[in-house]
């Protein structure tokens, strides 16, 4: 069994102590490091005191602490909290336990214990003490002057549990020392960063799916993205080169957003960057031309909008068809050389919806777009027992007269079904 230790000093023993130990790169590593990816942890939150916070609250504190190694280092390794213990005596009985003991640390806020096989540590321990002597250490979750952090003492002790050393690098999270009051050890600094990627090296983000693959052109889709190492310390997300809004990382194989309005319609790269290191996913989302519900009631009147900006002011045609009848290829009615097709069939719903021009079911299903690339359109659905559950295939040409064909873009298909 190994064991490390964090000393408090007085405010004015520990300036003057401070003043003389900055170095650049002074980590230093315990010879013991874990093999795996990720480590449980159980805490019980047996803190006195009103300053330490309810139980919850040190959970928390603890939890941040935990995770500051992943968030912060960009490492791949992770400590995940498993709930809570009662355990309170250091034992090398198959747990990771935190927890607070009101007895003397002979001069050590709080002592790191792990035990190791062939330097691949197996279990630790994480204990806060009470006192030292006759002074009483008081904890709190956000410190004054007098009393010492549960976050920062916390992140100090997990970096000891990855296999780190003291560093003699005084600003560094994992210097021997703290002062009362202070958080600073909350935040890692470049120090403890290159010595946590000197054991486990750097964690680059992955994508592994977009759900949904596709959305509006005017944006507000949310979307989830799976994959691995999403940290939540200086992650970003682009959507076809534009910032996400709202981005959340839910855990490090989660991430949401929400998609911002469309530069360009169509297929868009999603790219992500944690701590500066990033992953794409080439055309990994679809910024729809043509949106409207998949879902419509029998006499409403459903908005059918139209948005490709890269098209400001161009004539479109919106046409229909009924589901089933295939896609048709534009080569074997337009241009020979054009391979595109368009995600509708050739029927009499067709026909009508690009040859009436008063008003019918399908209003403004042509004309141009305006200065931002936007219409609206409108389809009026019928009242009949024949059209429930008839299911209409609905997509949008935007012509150019330089274009194969003279239709500059193809939209994407929807479908919409009569309830």
């Amino acid at each position: 069994m190994n064991r490390k230790t964090l000393l408090g000093l007085a405010v004015a023993s520990g300036l003057l102590f401070l003043a003389h130990r900055e170095e650049v790169s002074a980590y230093a590593t315990t010879g013991v490091q874990w093999n795996v990816a990720s480590a449980n942890f159980s805490v019980n939150p047996n803190f006195t005191g009103a300053s330490s916070g309810t139980p919850t609250q040190q959970i928390d504190e603890i939890r941040e602490a935990a995770s500051a190694w992943t968030n912060q280092a960009q490492i791949p390794f992770a400590f995940n909290y498993a709930g809570t213990t009662a355990n309170a005596t250091v034992a090398y009985d198959g747990t990771n336990s935190v927890y607070f003991s009101n007895t003397d640390g002979n001069g050590a806020l709080a002592i790191a214990y792990w035990w190791s096989v062939n330097n691949v540590t197996q279990q630790f321990d994480i204990v806060f003490y009470g006192r030292h002597g006759l002074t009483n250490f008081a904890w709190s979750k956000n410190p004054n002057a007098g009393e010492f952090d549960i976050r920062s003492v916390a992140t100090h002790e997990f970096g000891h549990v990855l296999g780190l050393n003291h560093s003699a690098s005084a600003s560094a999270t994992m210097a021997p020392i703290i002062l009362p009051g202070s958080t600073a050890l909350r935040t890692l600094e470049a120090d403890d960063v290159n010595g946590a990627r000197s054991l486990y090296g750097v964690a680059t983000p992955t994508i592994s799916a977009i759900y949904p693959e596709s959305g509006a052109s005017v944006g507000g889709t949310l979307v989830t993205l799976s994959g691995s190492w999403f940290t939540s310390n200086l992650t970003s997300v682009t959507v076809g080169g534009i910032p996400a809004i709202d981005v959340t990382v839910v855990n490090t194989d989660t991430l949401t957003f929400i998609t911002p309005p469309a530069v360009t319609s169509g297929p868009v790269d999603v790219a992500v960057s944690c701590n500066g290191l990033g992953t794409c996913a080439a055309s990994g989302f679809r910024y729809e031309e043509l949106s409207v519900s998949d879902t419509v009631a029998q006499g409403s009147v459903v908005p059918v909008n139209f948005h490709v900006p890269q098209y400001s002011g161009a004539p479109y045609q919106a046409c229909v068809s009924l589901l089933g009848g295939g896609d048709t290829q534009l080569g074997d009615w337009l241009d020979a050389a054009d391979k595109r097709s368009l995600p509708v069939a050739i029927d009499d719903v067709f026909v009508w919806s690009v040859t009436s021009r008063t008003p019918t079911w399908f209003t403004n299903f042509y004309g141009n777009l305006d200065g931002a690339g936007n219409a609206d359109g409108f389809f009026a659905v019928p009242s009949h027992p024949a059209i429930s559950g008839v299911t209409f295939r609905m997509a949008l040409c935007v012509f150019d007269a330089d274009a194969v064909s003279g239709i500059g873009l193809v939209s994407n298909g929807a479908t919409v079904t009569v309830q």
